[in-house]
Parts: structure tokens; C-alpha cells; sequence
């Protein structure tokens, strides 16, 4: 892997966690903070640290190389049956995390479809701008 290689596969990962502050901020931040904090009265722990945001932009990073092992793989791109088996596959892992930990469901919602519109916009930039290129070459 060359460091052009590298380079696309963090730039990938960007929109994405872009995507996350859209989504925890303007689109949803209200209720899922009511949801996660006021209603049980949980103190939030990391307030004020980037912790969590390196810790999620270093995710979408390992997600977005195996999208780029994934893709890579193949000679045609299914893109809706990735994104379907993806969101199963997401919604299922997620499903035992928030059972155990009694959140609202909005809060599994919400968290879920964030996960599946952040992989959409990785595996459409990998199999259309990445590896299509890749292919014609």
C-alpha cells in the first residue's frame, strides 16, 4: 500500500465523521442527549475532551480500509447488497449494547442510522471514486 493509497482511505473516513457532527449536533444532538443524559440522569464523563472524537475518527479510518480491502477484492461492486448486509449487521451488533444498557430506543435509532449513512457515504466514495478508477485503469 502506497501512501497515495493511505491518503484515500483517511480522506474517505472525513465526510463521514463530518456526517457524525451533522447528525449528533444539528440533526438529532437534542434528543439523543436527552435520551443518553437528562432522562436517567447520567453525568456525561468525557465533557470537554477530544478523546472521543479521535476515537471515532480513527473508527471511521478502519472502517474505511476495509471498505478499501473490500472493494478492492471484487471485480463488479454490489453496492446495495453491501449497504443491506451492512445495516443488518450493525443494527444486530448494536441491538445487544443497548438492551444491556436500557437506553431508549430513540438513542438505538438514532446511533444505528448514524452508523449506516456514515458507511453509505464511505462505500459509495470506495466503489465509485476509488475502485472504479482503479478498474478503468
Amino acid at each position: 500500500m502506497n501512501l497515495v493509497q493511505v491518503g484515500l482511505i483517511a480522506a474517505v473516513a472525513v465526510p463521514a465523521h463530518l456526517a457524525g457532527a451533522l447528525w449528533y449536533g444539528i440533526l438529532f444532538g437534542k434528543p439523543w442527549y436527552t435520551h443518553v443524559y437528562e432522562i436517567p440522569k447520567r453525568k456525561m464523563e468525557n465533557s470537554g475532551s477530544v478523546t472521543p472524537y479521535i476515537i471515532s475518527f480513527a473508527s471511521n479510518v478502519a472502517v474505511s480500509y476495509l471498505l478499501y480491502v473490500w472493494f478492492g477484492m471484487q471485480s463488479t461492486f454490489d453496492l446495495p447488497i453491501t449497504i443491506a448486509f451492512a445495516s443488518v449487521v450493525i443494527m444486530t451488533l448494536a441491538a445487544p449494547h443497548f438492551a444491556f444498557s436500557q437506553w431508549s430506543p430513540i438513542v438505538y435509532l438514532i446511533d444505528c442510522s448514524h452508523s449506516i449513512v456514515s458507511f453509505i457515504i464511505m462505500a459509495y466514495a470506495h466503489c465509485h471514486l476509488i475502485h472504479r478508477q482503479k478498474l478503468a485503469s
